[in-house]
């Protein structure tokens, strides 16, 4: 059954809850986690960007994305739903939330790093698999826990 739930930009008080949702899930050196880890001071940056979205089932935060911009390339990160809402519709929602943010900015294309088990989830809105882009080797794989054990995550590219 698909809950009813909300996108909407972050806003500011959304910050602590969001740094909790992301961290839950963020990479180990054990090899567990779905996504990057990001500090209090990046998430804030990232809102009054107005680069963070969350989906709400009422007051509940159950899910997050944000586009990231750098180097002439737009990538789509911390996309994470909680377990209870997976499977609903939630994930596929915050893409496509990204893929028109970055549209509005003026992007052709938006990037995605994601694991084998989601490559599906991101076929399903028009993603295909393509090589890692080096802007992002340098900028954010060089400090991810999972680089010293081996990448789990696979370049997806979306024309828009």
């Amino acid at each position: 059954m698909r809950s009813e739930f909300e996108i909407k930009p972050a806003e500011e008080p959304d910050v602590t809850r969001l740094q909790s949702l992301i961290n839950a899930s963020a990479f180990q050196t054990n090899g567990q986690g779905q996504l990057l880890p990001l500090n209090k001071q990046e998430i804030e940056a990232l809102v009054d960007q107005g680069a963070f979205y969350c989906a709400w089932d009422g007051i509940n935060l159950i899910g997050c994305v944000s586009i990231v911009e750098y180097a002439g390339l737009v990538e789509l990160r911390s996309l994470i739903v909680s377990r209870s809402y997976r499977s609903q519709g939630v994930g596929q929602s915050l893409i496509r939330t990204a893929m028109e943010a970055a549209r509005r900015k003026g992007y052709n294309e938006l990037l995605a790093l994601t694991n084998t088990s989601a490559i599906p989830l991101f076929e399903a809105t028009g993603f295909k698999k393509e090589p890692r882009p080096p802007e992002k080797l340098a900028r954010d794989c060089a400090k991810c826990p999972l680089l010293q054990g081996g990448c789990i995550e696979e370049a997806v590219v979306a024309n828009l």
